[in-house]
């Protein structure tokens, strides 16, 4: 499993993203203020994990199937899964952050503080990194990411839909993604409107606990524009010349369900592992063995 002991990751913000580094205008007109926040938004997208619950509330993260949980290691000196579960429920209604209280915060980085310890791989970083893995963001309290807590798509800002990353261990890549949905007052004109952001990260161990980050290059992936869907349209593409740094980040705790990263500002991240995005994936293991004579029937 991804990380026996995950726990929290520190990101440097990027800097901010024009609209004129995009070869042509997205396909929704909301989507350019997207495209400058996406670097912003991009550095935090590093935690996502507990498979602790196959139930996904939609007040944590919209539309994404967790992964089921991995084996749980006995935590030194406290009860890991029950410091999980309450963490867990501490975050429901949050909205990711989008939603939260100075003094929802509070507890959260409480539980947090106790769950840290209870970490029992002593190189997350460099685990998380030898295997494929995808994430759900479900909590960061950085301003750039959630805001001021308020809410999440007020006036005329797009609002988020999924938020999480793609660790590809064979490229050495994170995939920092973001869905862009129209403002909170368009919505009901324009329910299926998504647009994909994503940056392409390189990204490599600097310490057994840190994963230091450049940028490969960045996507606009159009999904549905104005109720029809154009997920077949090519996406945009900046691929960069150069690979400027994308800071680093700190694994805190990751038990390869759970991680919780901190950034370089001191912000933190709470992450969940799911299989996919969209839809519930039927896990093979679950699947009854084929036998012999069966297949010799359907040739016949």
């Amino acid at each position: 499993s991804s990380c026996a002991g995950e726990g929290g990751s520190a990101f440097s913000p990027p800097p901010p993203l024009s609209a004129g580094q995009f070869p042509s205008p997205p396909p929704q007109g909301w989507a350019v203020e997207g495209k400058r926040r996406l670097a912003a938004t991009a550095p935090l997208l590093a935690a996502t994990s507990p498979a602790l619950h196959a139930r996904v509330s939609p007040a944590i993260g919209p539309r994404m199937t967790a992964a089921p949980a991995g084996e749980s290691v006995g935590s030194p000196g406290g009860d890991r899964e029950g410091i999980k579960e309450r963490l867990l429920s501490s975050l429901e209604g949050l909205d990711r952050g989008f939603k939260a209280t100075r003094e929802q915060r509070a507890k959260v980085e409480a539980i947090i503080d106790e769950l840290v310890p209870t970490n029992s791989d002593p190189a997350p970083a460099e685990t998380l990194l030898k295997e494929d893995s995808k994430w759900e963001l479900l909590y960061s309290d950085a301003p750039d990411i959630v805001g001021p807590g308020r809410g999440n798509g007020l006036g005329l800002s797009p609002s988020n839909g999924d938020i999480g990353q793609e660790f590809n261990a064979t490229e050495g890549t994170i995939t920092n993604l973001v869905e862009l949905r129209p403002p909170g007052a368009l919505s009901s004109l324009l329910p299926k409107d998504s647009l994909l952001l994503q940056v392409v990260i390189s990204a490599r161990a600097v310490s057994p606990t840190r994963i230091g980050m450049k940028v490969k290059g960045t996507r606009a992936v159009p999904r549905n524009f104005a109720g029809v869907d154009v997920s077949r349209l090519p996406p945009l593409k900046v691929d960069l010349p150069f690979n400027p740094p994308f800071g680093e980040f700190e694994v805190l705790f990751c038990d390869g369900d759970i991680r919780v990263v901190k950034t370089g500002q001191g912000y933190l991240g709470v992450n969940r592992r799911v299989r996919e995005w969209g839809a519930p994936q039927i896990e093979a293991v679950d699947a009854p063995p084929v036998q012999p004579e069966v297949l010799g029937d359907l040739g016949e």
